[in-house]
């Protein structure tokens, strides 16, 4: 697809997310309503919160089609902030933690409280959340799933290692793994393209590898930023 047509497909996109989430937004207020007149407990309560948690979720997919179409047409802009990646890591994890628990799946964060990076702190945050979401679906009652970020040579690290299957045993990843620019996002799934394409923007990559103790880790390596400190620096939490 040509420059011209990936721009206006990406223009196109933001359009039609705009007149899209108008709607959910009065479906999300109409439900919070329908929530604080029904009963705490009970099966009508339950449902109203399922609605709500669906709602919410189309809005984020559809806000990240429209991040990847920008990415795809070279329109996504980057508003870099020194992060720390402690209370990011922390909080991706609190909030999975009941995906988790139903699921029977050990959940946990592992990060220096000291540790920050110059990233766009919402695309990460968000490439961090859909990695974590694949990962407790693969793995299986009773496995681990590890959120971390760490310091590796001249990059910091983020990663989802997951002790499911074998890379090779996951079509997803095996092909993604094979070529990892290249594969199609109907071949990895809207989650790892959108962490790819959040990767790319920063001039890193989406790696899926085996390592030691983890026979899956999904990560992205950030390059060190000219003058920029990672550890001992004052950053605002994500």
């Amino acid at each position: 697809m040509s420059e011209r047509l990936l721009q206006e497909h990406a223009e196109l996109m933001s359009l039609v997310a705009h007149d899209v989430k108008n709607p959910l937004s009065a479906a999300l207020a109409n439900l919070s309503f329908v929530a604080d007149v029904t009963p705490a407990e009970g099966d009508a309560a339950d449902a109203v919160r399922d609605a709500a948690l669906a709602v919410s979720r189309v809005r984020q997919l559809i806000d990240d089609a429209v991040t990847t179409a920008h990415h795809a047409a070279g329109s996504l802009r980057l508003q870099r902030a020194v992060t720390l990646l402690a209370p990011m890591a922390s909080a991706v994890v609190g909030e999975a933690q009941a995906d988790a628990e139903q699921r029977r799946v050990g959940l946990d964060a592992r990060c220096s409280d000291d540790l920050a990076v110059a990233v766009h702190p919402e695309y990460v945050r968000r490439a961090l959340e859909l990695l974590t979401e694949v990962s407790l679906r693969w793995v299986k009652p009773q496995g681990r799933v590890l959120v971390g970020a760490e310091v590796r040579g001249e990059s910091v690290v983020i990663f989802v290692a997951h002790d499911a299957r074998s890379l090779h045993d996951q079509p997803q990843l095996r092909a993604f793994a094979e070529s990892p620019g290249e594969a199609r996002a109907t071949a990895i799934g809207l989650s790892l393209y959108y962490a790819r394409c959040v990767a790319e923007a920063h001039g890193a990559s989406l790696v899926a590898a085996e390592v030691p103790g983890w026979p899956t880790e999904l990560s992205i390596a950030f390059p060190r930023q000219p003058g920029e400190h990672w550890q001992g620096v004052e950053a605002a939490p994500c």
